[in-house]
């Protein structure tokens, strides 16, 4: 969702007039808007019927207390840019939940898959009137193996699973994902058209698009191996990929760790890592995507991005007559490695010298097959 919401960012900068916008309470008969504050307070609401909120500009709403839903439903007739994002309890804008852009109406549905013990309101901006439902699994249509539509909707799948044929004639990003956080058909701009795996439901599916698109399912097409869908499995060749990241990361540590360094040799290591990492990353990457949030691969990919992203600055550091002094704060920042992943344990925090570096050793739950 990054890349979304820095588009989110700079449409509202360009094309949003800076309103205040009103609102009445979240409830279930959405009532017409009012004049009101620029930020409106939380309510609960009956856990059978969707709640409602209608309002018209910009302005902050907060998450309904008590209210366990992550289906967005969201109308705006505006002329201007329209988002909703869904902002965490420490205020920043963590995902985006509806988008639209200058001189289209919307009318979608999206998931929220952040946390909702970690989300704090829904950011609105617009310039004309808009309505916002939170439903119920029960509200979402239900599909069957063969489902169609036009741009963003979420659908409450019931079969069994299988090959999914996919295709999608979107002029801007299409993505199919699961309510567990798996992609589909991960993230991509323009028309598509494939085959991936479908989970097993019932099972929310979102479909982003800015476009026509249909999901035609074969319940006979099972995947081989199960444990492939559920991101438990890394391959040999993958894990060896892997293996040499973590020796090469464990190496630049170490050299971070002196008070002096060459640089040939501080800069040979960290090309090694970017290059050794980078390709382990290429590698799980895809699977990743297509695993749960919480999945083994998840958290390696996750690891390894870190590692590449941290080498990269590192290499930015300036050095002088051929030797490179670090200073304390990048030396902590190589030597306190802090993945961002709330299911990354603890022994992967810090100096990985001190640990086995073997990855199905320093991923819980990672195997290879056999």
């Amino acid at each position: 969702m990054i890349s979304l919401l820095a588009t989110l960012g700079a449409c509202a900068s360009e094309s949003t007039p800076p309103t205040t916008g009103s609102a009445v309470p979240w409830s279930t008969a959405g009532a017409a808007a009012t004049s009101g504050p620029t930020s409106i307070a939380a309510t609960s609401a009956p856990a059978d019927e969707p709640l409602v909120l209608r309002g018209e500009g910009s302005l902050d709403v907060d998450y309904p207390a008590g209210v366990d839903r992550v289906v967005v439903h969201a109308t705006h007739s505006g002329d201007h840019a329209f988002s909703v994002a869904v902002v965490d309890q420490s205020g920043e804008p963590v995902e985006v939940v509806a988008f639209a852009l200058p001189g289209h109406p919307y009318d979608g549905t999206q998931l929220i898959t952040t946390p909702l013990d970690e989300v704090g309101m829904l950011r609105v901006q617009a310039d004309g009137q808009w309505t916002i439902e939170l439903l119920g699994d029960l509200d979402v249509p239900s599909a069957g193996d063969d489902f169609s539509g036009s741009g963003n909707a979420v659908v409450r799948y019931e079969g069994t699973g299988g090959t999914a044929t996919i295709t999608s004639d979107a002029t801007g990003v299409f993505q199919v994902r699961a309510e567990d956080g798996r992609s589909v058909v991960p993230e991509l701009n323009g028309p598509y058209s494939g085959v991936e795996q479908m989970p097993a439901g019932p099972v929310l599916v979102e479909i982003r698009s800015f476009g026509s698109w249909s999901v035609s399912i074969d319940p006979s097409g099972q995947p081989a191996d199960p444990t492939e869908s559920a991101g438990t499995t890394i391959t040999a060749a993958n894990a060896a990929q892997v293996d040499e990241c973590f020796r090469v990361w464990v190496d630049a540590q170490g050299l971070a760790a002196e008070e002096e360094i060459t640089e040939d040799h501080w800069r040979t290591t960290l090309r090694t890592v970017s290059t050794g990492c980078d390709d382990a990353l290429s590698a799980v990457e895809p699977l990743a995507l297509r695993s749960p949030r919480a999945a083994p691969l998840r958290v390696l990919a996750d690891v390894l991005y870190g590692i590449v992203l941290l080498a990269s600055d590192a290499a930015m550091y300036p050095c002088n007559q051929g030797m490179c002094h670090l200073s304390a704060s990048m030396r902590a920042t190589l030597l306190q490695f802090t993945p961002d992943h709330d299911d990354v344990p603890d022994a992967l925090y810090g100096f990985l010298g001190d640990r086995p570096t073997v990855t199905t050793t320093v991923i819980p739950g990672l195997q290879t097959p056999g």
